[in-house]
């Protein structure tokens, strides 16, 4: 697949990692240009939501609907893969520029969400709940959940309603 195989010996730094992949240029051609609709991702993104939302609304009789979240990680990773490898193979590929595009995008929808919850916190929390909740929305804006929730407790220990999971799900 690769003809410059040999190529992937010099991997030792990021750097040559980068350069490396810069020069096999194979990836990019093997996934379509990321501005290219894809009518089969929307497909495989509306059997995730309905997944999701059905197992949410019906529990006892859809089970595995959480297998949505799992289809929406591979969409996420397969369009972020060809937008990546696409811009190594022209050279215009930076993790500034890559993780600034992903806040731009992410945090507007983010900010609103956390303070709605937080503006409904205040009306119906107690002060050492409100105290928690302004923990999680805390760590939910700065993109560190996973770090929260997993210093609480075990991932799977027990389910308690918590508003801000969800940004701990790779979401964010």
């Amino acid at each position: 697949m690769f003809k410059r195989h040999s190529a992937l010996k010099s991997l030792g730094t990021s750097q040559n990692f980068l350069i490396t992949l810069a020069s096999l240029k194979s990836p990019a051609r093997m996934v379509p240009p990321a501005d290219k609709y894809r009518p089969d991702i929307d497909g495989l993104r509306a059997f995730a939501v309905l997944s999701v939302v059905l197992y949410h609304a019906f529990p006892e009789a859809v089970r595995g609907g959480y297998i949505g979240v799992d289809i929406f990680f591979v969409i996420s990773g397969f369009l972020i893969t060809s937008i990546v490898f696409a811009k190594i193979a022209e050279g215009r590929f930076s993790f500034i520029g890559f993780y600034g595009r992903r806040v731009r995008r992410i945090f507007p929808a983010l900010a609103l969400c956390l303070t709605a919850v937080l503006a409904y916190g205040f009306l119906v929390l107690m002060p050492f709940e409100l105290a928690q909740l302004g923990k999680h929305v805390f760590f939910g804006a700065s993109f560190l959940s996973n770090i929260a929730l997993w210093s609480e407790s075990g991932y799977f220990d027990s389910f308690e309603v918590d508003p801000i999971q969800w940004t701990g799900n790779g979401v964010s």
